[in-house]
């Protein structure tokens, strides 16, 4: 494009005149123009999700929902994803260096991200399936549990009762004492028996109070649900809770230990906070909050990155009326991996290879109550490549923070 816009900047033509004071004056001259380009519209294209993304005993039953509901499968990872590693929780842990006692335990916090009509809360609840499976089991044995306790319990009392009029008839003497002092000795009471509590694994919506209360009783951790979930964020952000936004902060590495003090509840101790976390937004939702999060240029405490498995997929155009049957063998094989991580305690983790301490030449580290397996060589030098290069990444704001946080997850 060609135009004849006689363009002259006063302040270069007084300058050449001041230079050149017997030269003519700068002559307007014509400027090529290249023609305007679009302003971009829309969002980059991001990466597809790929099977090989997932364990393998979950890959095909990931992509089977996906094909049922015709979804994007980077709903029903994320989802599926961060509900195994609310069943693992503090079962076992994770050393990624050889020498530290720097341990992670596999909690994570995720969330996706589709405008309405997208499938997010169908996708989320069909991933969540076999944790609602375990869950239903565990209310089945707990049901049975209580039923033993009250048996249990009615028992004790009463050979209590029976105890304590053995021990008076004892003490007052006469001709009932010796044997009333026979019969205690060989009357047991033993223990009182202790009410079992109720194996969780999840809870939609708790006071962080009534969330400490169930990480007591199930100290492996456990999942926030919420399909809504900026709504959570946003609750979070009020003045009045910044004691629950603080432990929300606390719980998202697993580790950290809390004490409430309170007059009428008393002393309660957690021996390590571990809180999972999964949801889903809308768009316009979560654009306004990160915004807000970011507005002083620090990208806020924290709290929006500690989602590593937080994911925006591309619509696709391709949708087709899909009318099939579950796949049975690919849901059975998810079941089965789910069951078989609520099943991991101490003498199975061994088995597997892990260990509550490191031995190097004459050190011994001590790690965490809990077993701990380490990188193998390979493993160990990715993951530290890994963290140095995210380190070294010149990042501001909400980007720096984020890139902090997946240090957690070399």
């Amino acid at each position: 494009m060609r135009t004849n816009q006689n363009i002259i900047i006063p302040e270069l033509e007084e300058a050449w005149g001041k230079a050149h004071p017997k030269s003519p004056p700068i002559a307007p001259r014509e400027i090529e123009w290249s023609k305007p380009k679009p302003l971009p519209s829309g969002l980059a294209p991001v990466e597809a999700y790929k099977s090989e993304f997932a364990p393998n005993k979950l890959a095909s039953w990931i992509d089977d929902i996906a094909n049922r509901l015709q979804c994007p499968p980077d709903y029903v990872a994320v989802a599926a994803l961060t509900a195994l590693g609310a069943v693992i929780g503090r079962r076992i842990g994770i050393s990624p260096q050889g020498k530290t006692d720097w341990v992670v335990v596999p909690n994570v916090w995720g969330a996706f991200i589709g405008s309405p009509g997208m499938l997010k809360s169908p996708a989320m609840q069909e991933a969540l399936k076999p944790l609602r499976h375990l869950e239903a089991e565990a209310a089945k044995e707990n049901e049975i549990a209580q039923e033993a306790y009250k048996a249990g319990i009615s028992t004790w009392k009463l050979k209590r009762e029976v105890r304590r009029e053995l021990e008076k008839a004892t003490m007052k003497g006469g001709e009932g004492s010796t044997k009333a002092s026979e019969t205690l000795k060989k009357l047991e009471l033993g223990d009182e028996p202790k009410e079992p509590a109720p194996l969780r694994y999840r809870t939609n919506d708790s006071s962080y109070e009534a969330l400490g209360e169930l990480l007591i009783g199930n100290p492996s951790g456990i999942l926030l649900e919420r399909d809504e979930l900026v709504s959570l964020l946003k609750h979070l952000d009020h003045d009045n809770q910044a004691n629950a936004r603080g432990f929300y902060l606390s719980g998202w590495s697993g580790m950290d230990p809390y004490t409430f003090d309170r007059i009428v509840r008393g002393h309660r101790h957690i021996e390590a906070v571990c809180i999972s976390v999964l949801g889903n937004t809308q768009p316009t939702r979560m654009a306004e909050y990160v915004r807000r999060a970011n507005a002083d240029g620090g990208g806020g405490d924290g709290l929006i990155q500690r989602f590593g498995l937080l994911v925006y997929p591309d619509q696709s155009p391709d949708w087709r009326d899909v009318d099939e049957y579950p796949n049975p063998r690919a849901r059975e094989k998810a079941r089965e991996v789910f069951y078989r991580m609520s099943q991991i305690d101490d003498a199975v983790a061994f088995e597997l290879g892990a260990m509550k301490a490191i031995t190097t030449g004459f050190h011994t580290c001590a790690l965490t109550k809990e077993p701990v397996l380490s990188f193998w060589t390979g493993a160990g030098i990715w993951s530290a490549g890994c963290a140095q290069k995210s380190s070294r990444q010149h990042l501001r704001g909400i980007w720096q923070s984020i890139a902090s946080s997946f240090r957690r997850w070399p």
